[in-house]
This record gives C-alpha cells, sequence and structure tokens, in this order.
C-alpha cells in the first residue's frame, strides 16, 4: 500500500481525503428516503429493475411470435 502511494504522490504518508457526496433524492414520485444507485433508493431501484425486465421479456416474446410464419 506505502508503495502505491509513494508512486501515486512522491510521499508514502500522504492520505487522501474521502470526498464526502450529499446523499440524493430518490427519483420516485413522492419519496423522500436517498438514492442508492441510478438514482433510486433500494426499494424502488428493485422495483424499476423488475418492471425494465418485464417489459424487456413482453417485447422478446412479441418478437418471437412476430417472427414465426
Amino acid at each position: 500500500m506505502h508503495h502505491q502511494r509513494l508512486l501515486r504522490t512522491g510521499s508514502p504518508n500522504m492520505v487522501r481525503k474521502k470526498s464526502k457526496k450529499e446523499p440524493k433524492q430518490c427519483k420516485w414520485v413522492n419519496c423522500s428516503r436517498h438514492a442508492v444507485s441510478k438514482g433510486y433508493c433500494s426499494k424502488h431501484y428493485y422495483i424499476q429493475k423488475t418492471l425494465n425486465k418485464a417489459e424487456t421479456d413482453s417485447v422478446k416474446a412479441e418478437l418471437k411470435v412476430d417472427l414465426r410464419p
């Protein structure tokens, strides 16, 4: 670890401070929880992920039906 610090900064004792990001609010309507991933809180991210999966599955099913003679 010190070797990497020496290469990066020139000093093995130099430690970078972690920047603190202000928490963002969930993009879901009327949700006041903090965003975790892609602008959604954990609850709404899971919902959004499952909704998108359901939509892509239905589109794939439609394409299979349309491709059959």
